[in-house]
């Protein structure tokens, strides 16, 4: 896989993430797949929309932060 499609998000900015939630959907040429979370924290910034297509691998998809404060 090359690239792929960001089909939707599960969670939106401001929310609180545990390791292994559903963070967004991705499409490749051969499935649909759940993308969870690397990480406790809080999901402070979506930097790739949902509905954006041919997205490469390793693109930066949001930032995620410890603490609400950050």
């Amino acid at each position: 896989m090359e690239r792929g499609s960001i089909v939707s998000w599960e969670k939106k900015e401001g929310d609180q993430l545990n390791e292994g939630d559903l963070l967004c959907e991705i499409e490749t040429d051969k499935a649909t797949m759940g993308f969870e979370t690397p990480e406790e924290g809080y999901l402070a910034k979506i930097l790739i929309q949902g509905g954006t297509k041919d997205v490469p691998v390793g693109q930066l998809l949001c930032i995620i932060v410890p603490d609400r404060a950050a």
